[in-house]
């Protein structure tokens, strides 16, 4: 098993373990809570279906219940979260109560926004369940739910005690899930590591088809390293953290124009990507080789068409992006494979024009 302790702060450790069949082994973790422990399970319908029976066999010997959300998007609503509270106080929690995420990305983030907030900050545990959620919305603490005007704009950074990663969750995660969490993945290789981008590239194929392999477990580990040692260099999220945007100003943008329905994040993201890749070919170092690669590379992905864009809105929607400041957008490009740099010199019209000169991405 691959254990990494991570500290934040002097107060703030987090473990993320990472090995195939770990859940069936959690009660190892669980061991340092007490029998008087009151446990929390937020999850969704979709895997308490597949799962049911193994979080019993987990749980049994300690005080739990489960919460389930209503899914997608939809989930991070503020009226969601009331409900949830609701539950919470229902169910007699208090500050000592642990809360446990179980499932995807969606799951994670109101899962930790809530322990940040309930009580003034109970502690929680992390089980992605996604690939998506595996290799990044799981790590770092980053928590949030949406308003109207745009996805995650109220939240906290505020960490798990523990993460466990099982690979062999993903069993039975939908292949368009699936893949979107392979796109997170290229994005690493991207921003912090050529030679995870050429692993990617050479084994695509395998990697597309087998999501449980040795190989996969390594990649994802790999990725698990690459984020932690971001975020305990800039915990704050206020500095080279930001370069884990790569893709998610237009991305962000994409699944709120379609009202987080038509296209996922992962998928919206890989849009986020092409896109990305073309301005870093245009305003930065990167190379049309590498920028060809790149497209060749996401391309291999099965993406919904983006027809009949109204790119204005679009632009709109990125001016609301939670990561401007001061009126000036901060936009990650890459320098070349494996190296990102955070620049305030993208205006709005120069994503505008790219989202209208290529509408179907070509370096």
């Amino acid at each position: 098993m691959n254990t990494t302790k991570i500290k934040f702060k002097k107060s703030v450790e987090c473990s993320i373990m990472v090995e195939n069949g770990i859940f069936k082994n959690l009660r190892s973790t669980l061991e340092p809570f007490s029998t008087g422990t009151q446990f929390i399970i937020i999850t969704d319908k979709n895997i308490i279906n597949d799962y049911e029976k193994l979080i019993h066999n987990t749980f049994q010997d300690y005080q739990y219940s489960i919460i389930i959300s209503i899914m997608g998007e939809k989930a991070k609503d503020i009226s969601n979260i009331e409900k949830i509270y609701s539950e919470l106080l229902n169910q007699s929690c208090d500050r000592k109560t642990c809360l446990i995420a179980f499932g995807g990305g969606v799951i994670s983030d109101i899962t930790g926004f809530i322990a940040s907030t309930f009580m003034r900050g109970i502690e929680y545990i992390n089980i992605p369940t996604s690939l998506l959620g595996m290799v990044d919305s799981s790590i770092g603490g980053k928590t949030g739910i949406n308003l109207s005007k745009g996805k995650n704009l109220m939240g906290a950074i505020y960490h798990p005690s523990t993460i466990v990663i099982d690979p062999t969750l993903l069993k039975t995660l939908p292949k368009r899930e699936y893949y979107a969490g392979m796109v997170e993945i290229i994005k690493y290789s991207l921003i912090l590591d050529r030679d995870l981008f050429k692993t990617i590239k050479d084994n695509f194929n395998e990697l597309l088809e087998n999501n449980i392999s040795d190989l996969m477990l390594k990649i994802i580990t790999r990725c698990v390293k690459l984020k932690s040692n971001i975020v305990v260099e800039d915990v704050e999220d206020k500095n080279i953290r930001n370069i884990l945007n790569f893709g998610h100003t237009i991305g962000h943008a994409l699944e709120s124009y379609f009202n987080y329905e038509y296209i996922n994040h992962g998928e919206a993201v890989a849009y986020g990507i092409l896109y990305s890749s073309k301005l870093s070919n245009i305003y930065s170092d990167l190379t049309s080789f590498e920028c060809q690669e790149i497209n060749d590379l996401i391309n291999k992905i099965p993406l919904p068409v983006l027809k009949n864009l109204n790119i204005d809105k679009l632009i709109k929607l990125i001016i609301h992006d939670k990561k401007n400041t001061n009126g000036k957008l901060k936009f990650i490009l890459l320098k070349s494979i494996g190296e990102a740099q955070i620049t305030t010199k993208i205006n709005y019209n120069n994503i505008k024009t790219v989202l209208e000169e290529h509408e179907y991405i070509s370096c």
